[in-house]
């Protein structure tokens, strides 16, 4: 068999391994918008910012039942083993000599030098149960901080969006770079069966006395060099496949096939009107407003925070006392159980607190200013980026055209040196050269197109309509 075609085979054979197990055949095939809704679905980080946002839902209901009734039940059960003894003054003396002077049984009330009277007081055996109810009636500070949390979980949802935002935009370049690298794979592999034919044609030159060592050699070496950018390329190609499986969320072993043609994709500019535009498209100038808005809302928490609040209270329950377990454990006897119940309302009227809510308040002060110069910052970054997002996507799509026209050039370069070879007037170093001119074209084509990919991306993200939101 021809070694030129024995080679070819042998390539094909490993390329046609490589491409199944890295793409896999018989699995779904993935577009662009079904790798982008994968891993809105499956992405570590999107599962991460969900759970944020039901951690704030959880606040807000935390927060929110602090205002409705507080209910709680207790039960009480004491054995004094040794009731503790009280000291009280000697009443009696006094009392008893005052009756028997008003009698006339003593002419003179002594000089008393009474001492206290040790006393215990208590049964052995105490008991209460009861319930207590309180609700909050009035509190400025809580049906502001109420609204405060709402805006908070807002923000969470809000969050939850850039990292989508993100998410998509890390999953486009990933996609885009599998293409790019299984074209460039490709070309590789073309590159690779024109040399190697070049180098059998050069080899049978050689054996009849037409070609010189020194030609097979420059050929061989330009062979043994596209062997190893296979293997590289072919690496490079595990490598962004296993890059967009993570981005995705999808297991690194588990088969993926992308459906997608780079020829199909259109690289024009983005023509979009930019004199009005909105900057709320952006999910950063969103949450920015939200956070000034929950400043501001702090800020009256602490200003209504002066302001009383009022509380309602309800007790009841029953309490006993007695020496012998057994009655203690009678509850149906209103003899030795007793109830009791009462309820009220409580008032806490601030007065003075060291000025700490004022200085509170100041420093939310300075918060809402800095969240105003954010703005603008913010506003001037949105500017800049869709500036250069823009300047970059024009010179990658110029530069790609240039890179287009200067593969098809070396194309026809190489096509012509190689026929004044095969036609004995041309030289093998030009062949060998042209060769090589034409595959650096390709690549830097291949580069091109990517860089191009990728700057469109960008600006798709710096104009806020990456994805629909």
């Amino acid at each position: 068999m021809n070694p030129s075609i024995t080679r070819f085979l042998l390539l094909l054979v490993m390329l046609t391994s490589t491409v199944n197990q890295l793409l896999a055949q018989e699995v779904q095939g993935f577009d662009l918008d079904q790798c982008i809704e994968y891993a809105i679905e499956n992405n570590p980080q999107l599962k991460i910012a969900e759970l944020e946002v039901d951690i704030s839902k959880a606040s807000v209901g935390e927060y929110r039942s602090i205002g409705l009734p507080q209910i709680n039940g207790d039960i009480n059960f004491t054995h004094n083993l040794a009731i503790q003894t009280a000291f009280i003054t000697d009443f009696i003396s006094p009392v008893t000599y005052q009756v028997l002077l008003q009698e006339g049984l003593i002419e003179n009330i002594p000089d008393l030098n009474t001492t206290p009277i040790p006393a215990a007081f208590g049964t052995d055996y105490t008991g209460r149960a009861g319930v207590s109810v309180s609700q909050l009636v009035f509190d400025g500070s809580y049906f502001v901080g109420l609204k405060a949390a709402s805006t908070y979980q807002e923000i969470s949802a809000k969050e939850q969006i850039k990292t989508k935002v993100d998410v998509a935009e890390a999953v486009e370049k990933a996609y885009y770079g599998v293409l790019i690298n299984q074209e460039t794979l490709n070309l590789i592999a073309t590159n690779y069966q024109r040399l190697d034919s070049l180098l059998n044609e050069t080899e049978i030159l050689y054996e009849n006395g037409f070609a010189e060592k020194i030609d097979v050699n420059r050929i061989k070496i330009e062979y043994n060099n596209i062997k190893t950018a296979l293997k590289t390329n072919t690496e490079s190609l595990a490598t962004t496949v296993a890059t967009l499986k993570l981005q995705m969320g999808m297991p690194v072993g588990e088969p993926i096939r992308l459906i997608g043609n780079l020829d199909e994709i259109k690289m024009e500019p983005i023509e979009m009107d930019l004199s009005d535009f909105d900057y709320k498209r952006r999910i950063e100038y969103d949450i920015l407003n939200t956070n000034k808005r929950l400043i501001q809302l702090d800020a009256k928490r602490y200003k209504v925070a002066y302001m009383p609040n009022i509380t309602a209270n309800f007790n009841a329950g029953w309490n006993s006392g007695t020496n012998s377990f057994n009655d203690l454990t009678d509850f149906g006897n209103d003899q030795v159980w007793f109830d009791y119940s009462n309820w009220g309302f409580t008032m806490n009227i601030p007065i003075f607190d060291g000025l700490q809510k004022s200085y509170t308040i100041q420093q939310k002060k300075y918060q809402a200013q800095q969240l105003e110069f954010n703005e603008g910052l913010l506003q001037n970054t949105i500017d800049l980026e869709i500036m250069q997002a823009k300047i970059n996507l024009n010179n990658s799509i110029e530069r790609l055209n240039t890179q287009q026209e200067n593969a098809e050039l070396a194309r026809e370069v190489y096509d012509i040196t190689r026929l004044k070879y095969q036609e004995g007037i041309g030289r093998n170093l030009e062949v060998v050269d042209a060769d090589a001119e034409y595959k650096n074209a390709q690549l830097d084509y291949q580069t091109a197109l990517y860089d191009a990919l990728v700057a469109r991306t960008e600006l798709k993200k710096a104009l806020g309509i990456l994805i629909n939101l």
